[in-house]
Order: C-alpha cells, then structure tokens, then sequence
C-alpha cells in the first residue's frame, strides 16, 4: 500500500509539474503571438497613414486639375433647347452674347458648348460655355448685370464640392448683411468689406499713430565733456618770469641771458 501511495504522489507531482510547464509554454505562445500581432498591427496603420496621406495628396491634385478645366467655363440659365446639332447651339450662343449681352463675340472664342444633365420634358438644362481665353469670360462675367430682371442668368462654373460650400456660407453671408456689413463669398469662403465710416475711422487712427511716432524727438546721444587743457605757456613769457625771479633774489643777467631763446645772436 505504502508504494502504491508513493506512485500516486509522484504521479500526481509529475501531473502538477506539467500542468506549470503547459502554462509557461502557453503563455510564452501567446505573448509570442500578441508580439506578433502587435507588429502586424503597427505596419498596417503605418501602411494605412501612408495610404490616407496618398490619396489626400491625389484628392489635392484632381480638385486643382478640377479647378484649372473650369477656370475658362460659365454657365448660361434660361435658354430654350431648340437646337438639334452643335452648331445650332454654337449659332445660339453667338447671338446671345451679342445680342443680350452687348459683346461682340466670334466663333473662334468659343471653345466647347454643351448642355448639362439629361433632356427632360418642361425643363431647360444650363449651357456650360468653354471660352478660349479667361479674359472673355472675365469680361462676360463682368457684363452679368445686363440680365437683370431677364429670364437668363450667368454663374461660373464651380466644382461640386464647391457648391457645397457656397450653399453653407449663405446663412453666414445673410447674418453679415443683417448686421449691415458688406458680404460676398467668393469661390469658397466668404469676404466681408468695412463700411465706409468704420475704413475713415480705421484710416484716422492710423494717421493719428503716425503722427505720434513722428513726433516723439528721438534720444539725445549723451555728450562727453571735453576736457579743457590748461593753456601752454609761452616760452618767452616763462623765460622772462624766470629772469624776474633771478632779479628779486639779487642776480643781474646779462643782455645775452636776457634775450629770447629764439632769437639769433646778433654780430
């Protein structure tokens, strides 16, 4: 019995040891795999950042390309389909400009027309024009208010994003206008101009700093006293006050002792 008991210790002892062993390597796996994983994880997100600066950086491009082929376009509202070829909408466009808008265009000006979005019954589709130069349509555009109380309409061109944007800046433009300022958007933000009063005050202020930077007088160098030196005195009248002396103690000089150092001796 005694032995038996003794195999069952050390059974159960050799079953605890490796229940401990199975643990560590179990540990060891799945730290060894957390590791693993871990690394996966950061090249994949390190992969993803490179991927998402990627394509920001080729989003930045198309808009700018984007922008560039619309930068010579307008958009005409208001003109009836009635053409059936492209050169009835080119012939259409010609007399609107020359006619409604007062310009003397040529065909040559224009580089492409084409109408926008599917034909529908009762609806007129907007007319995108291509001018061959952006000083045409600079000019167009600054011929817009012609149209006014017109059924026609003119607006330039802008990307789908842009639009976007413009529509959000509204209410942000009507709450300036309410406040009385002068507010537009202009592609896509919004520019707000100072009232005539608020630029002659900002411009008075301004005069009035200048005026008194001008006149405060500047730092006086400091000035360092000169040093006065005494006056030399004569070599005569030392040697004469010399000689005064000789004669208050009793000495008689002679007329050659007497004459000046200077002068010459006479023969």
């Amino acid at each position: 019995m005694d032995e038996i008991k003794e195999i069952l210790i050390k059974i159960q002892s050799d079953l605890i040891q490796q229940d401990v062993k199975m643990r560590s390597m179990g540990e060891n796996i799945t730290r060894v795999i957390n590791n693993n994983i871990n690394e996966k994880f950061l090249e994949i997100e390190q992969n993803t950042n490179e991927i998402k600066q990627k394509v920001e950086e080729q989003e930045k491009r198309l808009d700018a390309m984007d922008r560039h082929s619309r930068r010579k376009n307008i958009i005409i509202f208001g003109i009836e389909e009635t053409e059936r070829s492209y050169n009835d909408i080119e012939q259409i466009i010609l007399n609107f400009l020359n006619n409604n808008m007062e310009m003397k265009c040529q065909k040559l000006e224009l580089d492409t027309i084409r109408r926008l979005g599917r034909k529908e019954e009762n609806k007129l589709r907007p007319i995108v024009v291509t001018f061959s130069t952006l000083g045409r349509k600079i000019e167009v555009l600054k011929n817009k208010k012609i149209l006014e109380n017109t059924r026609y309409y003119i607006m330039e061109d802008f990307p789908p994003k842009v639009l976007e944007k413009r529509k959000q800046l509204k209410e942000e433009v009507s709450k300036h206008i309410k406040d009385g300022k002068k507010a537009f958007i202009k592609y896509d933000r919004v520019v707000i101009l100072h009232n005539e009063k608020q630029n002659h005050k900002i411009s008075a202020n301004s005069r009035q700093q200048k005026k008194r930077t001008l006149s405060e007088s500047p730092e006086q160098p400091k000035t360092f006293e000169s040093k006065k030196q005494a006056p030399k005195m004569n070599k005569i009248s030392s040697f004469m006050t010399a000689k005064r002396k000789d004669c208050d103690n009793g000495n008689t000089p002679s007329l050659n002792k007497i004459q000046s150092p200077n002068s010459t001796n006479m023969q």
